[in-house]
């Protein structure tokens, strides 16, 4: 679990995080929170998993992302994505 405060500089937004994550036997439930100010708000909602192959590890995750906007200029988003990644 983690909380973080960012104070923008010049005309960058203020930022709040809050992040938790559950570690079960077969994956890891993660969840985070933004508060961009003036700009909006993001939930990211997700479950990771790691791999040991041979001499490589694959961390792989599916997530998914909420951005609800507090300007007109930026458009509320939703995104769905999988990320892999192989170390060695």
């Amino acid at each position: 679990m983690g909380l973080t405060y960012a104070k923008g500089i010049d005309e960058a937004p203020d930022n709040i995080n809050v992040k938790a994550s559950y570690a079960l036997k077969t994956a890891t439930l993660e969840a985070e929170y933004n508060d961009y100010d003036t700009v909006g708000k993001a939930t990211t909602i997700g479950v990771s998993k790691s791999f040991q192959m041979t001499e490589y590890m694959i961390n792989a995750a599916v997530k998914y992302t909420n951005f609800s906007s507090d300007t007109p200029y930026i458009e509320n988003q939703n995104h769905l994505y999988i990320t892999a990644e192989i170390t060695f």
